[in-house]
């Protein structure tokens, strides 16, 4: 409402601020857009170039990310209108949902949301993100917290809910099963609804220890300490409890993130992000606790030489 985005004949992107009647953004990719897709406030938007490739665009700080398992088929974008950061692709027949995350360990990511059936899955490197599948003829034309509403020419509107929320508006509380449980928490955390997850934790008791140390360590490679302090809490981890304490009041963001990932054991992505810092000295003074006499003595050389 605030701004105007529109696509140059070159395929340049501007934003137009209405208010002030002048340009305050223009993005110059190296293929030239052709289609794009903001979210409700502008903050954010997807654009696709002539080559099919979609990435994100944030006019703030200028950033692009790639969005992983795009297709050159798809059709279009729709942003959640509950949820400012949920969107999924249009493509014949069915929907890709995606996830922007703007803390994270790796910095703002995008990702393609996987349905996690167990715990033991969540971590694992190069998992398939989720197709939701909708009957031919259908159009999507509105997402709203998880639940797409489609268009049919011969019965009017339609909808159902993507594959990554089909579970959480089913959750009967105390009174589902722990299976239930157990499917509600998971897509809770895939779309980091910390706050649910909570929920479903104090009241699931057959998993309950289990899905607060795992929503321990979610929250914490989201940067939310205070929710990873209090899950650890509850799953009576007091170890990890003492050593979020001992790094809440770190100012740096770059450090915060290497002692973050130090204490996930991490040790190279802490190194690189300590190295980043203002305190490189701390990738010295890990690799040195570690007795990692090799790398330590490296990194010892190039702070001599630089």
């Amino acid at each position: 409402r605030d701004f105007l985005l529109m696509i140059d004949v070159a395929g340049r992107l501007k934003y137009f601020f209405l208010s002030e009647g002048a340009f305050i953004a223009e993005f110059r990719p190296e293929n030239p857009i052709v289609k794009v897709y903001p979210n409700e406030s502008g903050t954010k938007c997807i654009c696709i170039d002539n080559t099919g490739c979609g990435y994100l665009y944030n006019p703030v700080n200028d950033q692009t990310i790639l969005l992983p398992n795009f297709s050159a088929n798809t059709e279009k974008i729709i942003w959640d209108l509950m949820d400012q950061n949920i969107f999924c692709s249009v493509e014949p027949e069915k929907l890709r949902t995606y996830i922007y995350k703007s803390y994270s360990l790796e910095g703002a990511t995008v990702v393609h949301l996987q349905e996690y059936l167990r715990l033991e899955d969540i971590d694992q490197p190069n998992s398939v993100g989720v197709i939701t599948k909708i009957e031919m003829g259908l159009k999507p034309i509105i997402l709203r917290n998880g639940y797409i509403f489609c268009h049919s020419k011969s019965e009017g509107i339609r909808g159902q809910y993507l594959t990554t929320h089909s579970y959480i508006n089913c959750w009967r509380g105390n009174s589902d099963s722990d299976e239930g449980h157990y499917r509600c928490f998971l897509q809770n955390l895939a779309l980091c609804r910390f706050s649910h997850c909570f929920k479903v934790a104090k009241t699931c008791g057959k998993y309950s220890q289990k899905f607060f140390e795992v929503l321990g360590k979610q929250a914490l490679k989201s940067l939310e300490l205070d929710i990873a302090a209090r899950a650890y809490q509850l799953s009576k981890n007091p170890g990890m409890v003492m050593a979020i304490e001992s790094i809440k009041d770190e100012s740096e963001k770059m450090v915060l993130m290497g002692e973050i990932a130090l204490i996930l054991h991490q040790h190279d992505l802490a190194q690189e992000l300590f190295l980043k810092s203002s305190k490189p000295e701390k990738a010295l003074e890990m690799r040195s606790d570690l007795h990692d006499w090799g790398v330590a003595l490296k990194l010892a050389q190039n702070f001599a030489q630089g």
